[in-house]
């Protein structure tokens, strides 16, 4: 692996740190057509080759993303394991040790009060800045909720998106709107109960 050359030389993991030539590339594969991508190639896979894309498995630890979730994803841990194997697993244990000694709560076996980091918002954009487009922002949305939705609620959410995009400069919201039920008025979606509510229709 062209990424890896450096490595021949060194074998502790305090020596893949220090190398300046390691670059940890992580790959994917897209769940709906199995094709290998580079992080930086999800997005204009997903625009150009398969627009249905919305699942994306990490080749190195297999841990399958949702949405643009794969985007935070900047290493694999495998990889590390892979080529620190016992040293990393040494000071994993020693980590472990030094703990107990110094903290009487996990030694007694005493449950530490561990604080649940805060669901990030779903932005429905692309590096939380990117436009993805109307149609497609508006698919996402409806394949998140599964079921049908309130018309207006998902404005809502897509005229939101839109608005902290890059892509808005300040356009009305009449403009917007009538953009909005242009694309919802695609044969890819269902207006039911007199257009109140909305779902994304069946493929055949």
């Amino acid at each position: 692996n062209k990424h890896y050359d450096c490595l021949s030389c060194v074998g502790i993991i305090s020596s893949i740190k220090r190398c300046s030539k390691l670059k940890c590339m992580v790959y994917f594969t897209c769940n709906v057509c199995g094709e290998s991508l580079k992080k930086k190639q999800v997005d204009k896979h997903c625009q150009t080759s398969c627009p249905s894309a919305w699942y994306f498995t990490c080749i190195d630890c297999n841990k399958t993303f949702e949405g643009f979730s794969y985007a935070e994803h900047t290493s694999c841990v495998t990889e590390t394991e892979r080529y620190a194997g016992k040293y990393l697993n040494a000071k994993a244990e020693q980590k472990k040790l030094s703990t107990s000694a110094t903290n009487p709560n996990s030694a007694n076996g005493k449950k530490e009060e561990v604080k649940k980091p805060k669901t990030k918002e779903r932005t429905y954009l692309v590096n939380d800045t990117e436009w993805m487009g109307w149609k497609r922002t508006i698919r996402h949305i409806l394949q998140d909720n599964e079921e049908k939705m309130p018309v207006e609620s998902l404005w809502k959410i897509v005229r939101e998106a839109y608005m902290k995009s890059n892509a808005y400069k300040g356009q009305d919201k009449t403009m917007m709107r009538a953009k909005f039920d242009d694309k919802v008025n695609r044969p890819r979606f269902e207006l039911v109960e007199s257009g109140k509510f909305i779902k994304l229709k069946a493929r055949k």
